[in-house]
């Protein structure tokens, strides 16, 4: 079960579960996130158990998820902007923490479930004031509705992880995801898309702030090894993991923009100031050890990789090849990728 499978990472990973043989619900809100929206243009649908609802109805999901009866849920449905959580903070706390408890009772009340798999973020971190490494066991916290939901609902995690007869359930705290097919408002490579396409500069209101940049299947990797790991042993023992880029990678802003810059062939940005009522955290670094040791899993590509990856996703997209035929492209790409590197 993937709840959130309309959304950019949830387009993907349905692509790449079923890719893989495996037989997919998905549970989301009826509207389509974006327009145009990724999975829409993959027409996986008809593949699919494909549910559209609020997952803060609690009894229609866990009626869904008795009958869809999963080995695995990986919960991606979230309102996931931190202006949005500004603009319309009880959504936001009521998605981000609300959804994530109905899904956990859920899963405990219908038993069977072997793995839950919650995904999360790097802003879930109490921010203080420097520019260290995020790793797991460092304060929760947040400072503005979107962070404080995120760090909220983590806590949820860890008090259902240990109640009787839960499945092992694993939270994932990942960076900043670029690739194709993302339209969500308020996020650098789509903003910087909708520009070129319009010939206009595109805004940047931090050009200095550094991210954790991950290309987005580097990312739905660690939410699938995870799962393996679940299933295959029955339990694991830390339940959150950063997924993020290895030690050194210090990407800003504006390095992102211009390496997808070069790629789309085109494209200018402009330096606005942030709205000061409105703060963000300048530098966010992730440790990514714990994952890289106890999972076996590392990133395949750099942010900057990831950015020009993304942008040539998009070039091709508006030149007219299909978003299939883009996505299975780069999941081949990176499955060969991935497994010359163990090899």
């Amino acid at each position: 079960m993937v709840t959130g499978h309309t959304g950019f990472k949830g387009a993907w990973l349905t692509l790449w579960l079923r890719d893989l043989g495996a037989q997919v619900t998905g549970i989301s809100l009826a509207d389509p996130p974006s327009a145009p929206n990724l999975f829409d243009l993959l027409e996986v649908a008809p593949e699919i158990n494909d549910l559209r609802f609020d997952l803060a109805d609690f009894e229609r999901t866990r009626e869904a998820i008795a009958e869809a009866a999963p080995n695995v849920v990986f919960h991606l449905a979230a309102q996931p902007l931190v202006l949005e959580g500004y603009a319309r903070p009880h959504e936001t706390i009521q998605t981000n923490v609300l959804g994530t408890t109905n899904v956990l009772e859920a899963v405990r009340a219908i038993g069977g479930v072997r793995s839950v798999v919650i995904a999360t973020t790097d802003k879930c971190y109490r921010p203080d004031g420097t520019p260290h490494p995020f790793v797991e066991s460092d304060p929760l916290g947040g400072e503005d509705p979107y962070s404080a939901s995120k760090a909220a609902a983590e806590m949820v995690c860890a008090a259902y992880r240990q109640l009787p007869a839960m499945p092992p359930v694993a939270t994932i705290r990942a960076g900043n995801v670029l690739g194709g097919g993302d339209w969500g408002a308020h996020r650098l490579v789509p903003d910087l898309i909708r520009a070129w396409k319009t010939n206009e500069p595109v805004v940047i209101r931090n050009p200095g702030s550094v991210r954790p940049w991950q290309d987005i299947l580097d990312c739905l990797s660690g939410y699938l090894r995870v799962s393996q790991l679940h299933l295959e042993t029955g339990a694991e023992p830390f339940g959150t993991y950063n997924i993020g880029p290895l030690a050194g990678a210090r990407d800003s802003v504006s390095e992102i923009i211009d390496a997808s810059i070069v790629a789309l062939g085109g494209g200018t940005w402009n330096h606005v100031d942030g709205d000061p009522a409105k703060p963000e955290n300048p530098v966010l670094f992730l440790d990514a050890t714990r994952a890289v040791e106890h999972l076996g899993w590392r990133p395949r590509l750099t942010g900057l990789q990831a950015a020009t990856n993304a942008a040539e996703w998009y070039r091709r997209f508006y030149k007219g090849e299909s978003a299939a035929k883009l996505c299975d492209q780069a999941l081949t790409t990176f499955q060969s990728m991935a497994a010359s590197s163990v090899n």
